[in-house]
């Protein structure tokens, strides 16, 4: 696609294409969320010595044809599963709102939507909807089984959500006849992405099922291999696609600091799927998940949220920054924490003792002592 190329290519191009400069591209504008803009073609094939561009986009080809056109369908994924990608990516019904937005109706008709407003406003509430003619794949009109295209499922630790996923491929290739090749399984969580995958991989072999790791264990090219199972980070999956998409480690969606790339990442994870989408993770995110894909899933074929403010989200950047700045400090306060004296955490002032607790509380580090417990501890900290 157009996009993965730098505008040196098109100069060249433009040069290699003769007199007639018969040039077609197709260009993907939906590489951020936050943006559906194309560059214009005089920022990729240059202008003459007037300043005029060398390409112009400009009129019809004889005959009315036109030479800019704005393909709105999409093939790949059923009308639920798009929306739910979209509506994950930017986090519409996020805890905190949107992380990233499509500024103008322009923008969502562009990518196939239609608007109820011709203008958006901060804090009134927007209704967009995807009509069926633009997710044209047949699969939900043809399909006449019980599994539904998206499943969620929240587990109490990682093992036991492995142990699911395994099953339930085993269950996939076995029971309902689908052939490895067409499952892939993405791990949200990037940084954790290898160790996931190589334990998930030891699960599938104790069914006989192979599997292949592209990128990280196996060849980068070895995807979709012939009676294997494709386990992926994100990055491997782009540009791929299967009828079975597995997400797991979902709950890393709310990370802390990666807040905006997750939902990228979830976005095209999802968007992976050409037909089932099963998502999972575990703990309380996974809960907070769960709850934001149930809210997305009752508007269905409607995305309906209150319009953010946008210069907020033109912030984030900074806000990452920020976060990161946090994390650093956080761990470096830990670090010391961790280092210091029993006794003389013991003989530090009652009143500073009560801030750290709370600040234990806050944090929900203390999620593992009992209701009781918790419940004595804030009243302490109440009378205090």
């Amino acid at each position: 696609m157009a996009q993965d190329f730098p505008k040196e290519f098109f100069h060249l191009l433009y040069k290699l294409a003769g007199d007639e400069h018969a040039i077609f591209w197709a260009y993907d504008e939906l590489q951020s969320l936050a943006s559906v803009e194309t560059p214009q073609t005089a920022e990729l094939f240059g202008k003459d010595s007037a300043g005029n561009p060398l390409v112009s986009l400009e009129g019809d080809y004889p005959g009315g044809i036109e030479k800019d056109f704005v393909l709105h369908k999409s093939y790949r994924c059923p009308l639920k599963v798009l929306v739910l990608a979209h509506a994950i990516g930017l986090g519409i019904h996020s805890p905190h709102g949107p992380v990233q937005m499509l500024g103008s109706p322009d923008s969502w008709r562009s990518i196939g939507y239609e608007v109820g407003s011709e203008t958006f406003v901060e804090g009134t509430e927007v209704v967009i909807t995807r009509p069926p003619e633009n997710s044209p794949n047949p699969l939900e009109n043809i399909y006449s089984g019980n599994d539904p295209l998206i499943k969620t499922m929240v587990f109490d630790d990682r093992p036991a959500e492995l142990d699911w996923v395994a099953e339930s491929i085993r269950h996939d290739i076995r029971e309902e006849g689908i052939a490895p090749e067409q499952i892939i399984v993405i791990s949200l969580d990037s940084p954790r992405a290898k160790n996931l995958m190589s334990s998930l991989q030891m699960r599938l072999q104790t069914h006989s099922i192979a599997s292949t790791i592209p990128g990280l264990v196996d060849g980068s090219a070895e995807f979709a291999e012939p009676d294997r199972v494709t386990l992926s980070t994100v990055f491997r999956a782009k540009g791929n696609e299967a009828p079975v998409v597995y997400i797991l480690s979902f709950d890393s969606l709310y990370d802390y600091v990666q807040e905006i790339d997750n939902r990228n990442r979830a976005f095209t994870s999802i968007s992976r799927s050409k037909g089932w989408v099963r998502i999972t993770g575990f703990g309380t995110n996974m809960v907070r998940a769960e709850k934001e894909i149930k809210t997305i899933h009752s508007d269905i074929p409607a995305l309906r949220f209150k319009f953010p403010n946008m210069q907020r989200l033109h912030k984030l950047d900074a806000e990452t920054s920020r976060r990161r700045k946090e994390m650093k400090k956080a761990k470096e306060a830990a670090a010391d924490l961790l280092e210091a004296d029993v006794e003389a955490l013991k003989n530090l002032d009652g009143k500073l003792q009560q801030q750290m607790l709370k600040k234990l509380l806050d944090a929900d580090l203390l999620r593992d002592v009992s209701e009781d417990a918790r419940r004595e501890l804030l009243k302490k900290l109440g009378e205090s």
